[in-house]
């Protein structure tokens, strides 16, 4: 009789294990999955599909599956996409618990698409005064020239753009485009620290309870704020400070600025 209680009670311990991995919820934002290209083999021109994608994942729970939208999409278990023409792709990693992350602005160039490239850094705060200009091998022209989300134009410089990462879209008279990847310099934006962050300072954050010196560090001294630097940065852009409310955008994007350009004392 004990014998079969101790089976019973084992076969009861069982289903409860098992019926308790049914139930459980997946927390994918617990998952840690990530994904980065290792490998990416250039169109040899903008009509061909000759060019190819290689990306890994990890993270989250394997065997991991590979998604390239289109129409089409497509999959792929070793993370390698092949065929492809000259433009930029995404790829969705998803894991064995349904789990997803998304790689997104994976640029195939093309080889024998002749482009070249003079940058103007940006060096405004509160503006953009960077500057492209594209020269094409005119191989098939006329060309026309798109920057991120704008309009298709024949003219081939760009006036008054941001310091970072764009995409410059080509192209040529078959309507075959080809996206490329463009970084505009940033520039040392001279903003000062006595005429434009010393009044924000003094204004919005040396004020009772706050950086007055009294109760906290005062930072309308210099070499306090240069110390903290990236820290007041990171706390006026999330508008954790001033604790009484955020500061105009105009004043944020001073304080970044200066940041930025080395929190010099000028």
């Amino acid at each position: 009789m004990k014998q079969l209680l101790l089976v019973l009670s084992s076969i009861t311990l069982l289903l409860s294990c098992v019926s308790h991995d049914l139930n459980r919820t997946i927390d994918c934002d617990q998952a840690n999955l990530a994904i980065e290209t290792t490998a990416i083999v250039p169109a040899t021109s903008c009509g061909t599909e000759d060019g190819s994608i290689t990306v890994v994942g990890s993270g989250g729970k394997q065997p991991f599956t590979y998604i390239l939208p289109g129409t089409p999409s497509r999959t792929s278990t070793n993370g390698v996409f092949q065929n492809l023409s000259a433009g930029l792709y995404s790829v969705t990693l998803r894991d064995k618990n349904g789990c997803e992350k998304v790689l997104d602005y994976i640029l195939i160039g093309a080889t024998q698409f002749d482009a070249s490239f003079t940058l103007t850094e940006d060096n405004l705060c509160l503006e953009d005064n960077g500057g492209i200009k594209v020269a094409v091998a005119e191989t098939n022209g006329p060309y026309a020239f798109k920057l991120d989300a704008g309009e298709f134009t024949a003219s081939a410089i760009f006036t008054e753009v941001k310091s970072g990462k764009h995409f410059l879209t080509i192209r040529d008279s078959d309507n075959c485009e080809v996206v490329l990847e463009v970084n505009v310099p940033r520039g040392n934006t001279g903003v000062s620290w006595a005429t434009d962050i010393l009044p924000i300072m003094t204004n919005s954050c040396a004020t009772t309870g706050c950086h007055n010196g009294i109760d906290r560090m005062d930072w309308r001294i210099y070499a306090n704020a240069k110390t903290h630097a990236a820290d007041i940065k990171k706390r006026t852009q999330d508008k954790s400070m001033p604790f009484n409310g955020g500061l105009p955008q105009n004043q944020i994007d001073l304080i970044a600025c200066w940041v930025d350009d080395g929190a010099p004392e000028n």
